[in-house]
């Protein structure tokens, strides 16, 4: 197989959704259990994704035989959920959805606020990073990611971080040079939404 590697555009937009809906509404552990549907998965997608193809920060791994979108990682230039004109077009059950894992972020990210190089102007957070059913096994994933990090320095980051939800996604990260600052067992946050998630979240920290 052949990949190439670009930018997403807005003509994009619906693919790109689909393919969040395959990685994270099904198989990611943490966003399963928000049990959002595929239409309010689709609705988050066209109002936050336009924003990070803007800045170019979406990246898109596309087999050249089928012209299809295999993998996409994906982040923000600023939070988009301090936003107002991202929050105001979200619908509630997507908003209490984001409540959770907000919360559930800010305890993961405590260590931060006394971590020796962290200015948090400076830091990229990597949000999205996911790879099509069909294609795992080609390392897609690290590419992408690093294909994002490549981007955040070319704007003026310095280091970055990454909110790792899985075993699988942790692994993938360290193999990019991350290292661990945190990590806390999903059953200990408190929140009755990922009370029965396996595992732990892992906070990552690297220089850039």
């Amino acid at each position: 197989m052949n990949f190439i590697y670009r930018p997403a555009q807005m003509k994009d937009l619906e693919e790109l959704g689909h393919l969040f809906i395959e990685t994270f509404i099904h198989r990611d552990p943490m966003t399963a259990h928000l049990q959002l549907t595929e239409n309010e998965a689709m609705d988050y997608c066209r109002v936050i994704f336009p924003e990070s193809i803007k800045d170019a920060l979406t990246c898109l791994a596309v087999d050249t035989n089928t012209n299809k979108i295999a993998g996409f990682a994906s982040s923000f230039r600023e939070d988009i959920t301090n936003d107002p004109s991202v929050v105001s077009r979200l619908n509630p059950r997507l908003l209490d959805a984001m409540a959770d894992t907000s919360h559930v972020f800010d305890i993961l990210l405590k260590p931060l606020e006394n971590f020796e190089g962290y200015n948090p102007q400076k830091c990229f957070t990597v949000m999205y990073a996911g790879v099509h059913s069909n294609y795992t096994g080609h390392s897609l994933s690290i590419s992408l990611t690093q294909n994002l990090l490549n981007r955040a320095v070319a704007i003026g980051f310095e280091t970055a971080i990454s909110e790792c939800t899985s075993s699988r996604s942790l692994k993938q990260i360290l193999r990019l040079g991350f290292k661990e600052i945190n990590a806390v067992a999903y059953k200990d946050f408190g929140i009755d939404t990922f009370k029965d998630v396996p595992g732990a979240l892992t906070l990552c920290f690297k220089v850039l």
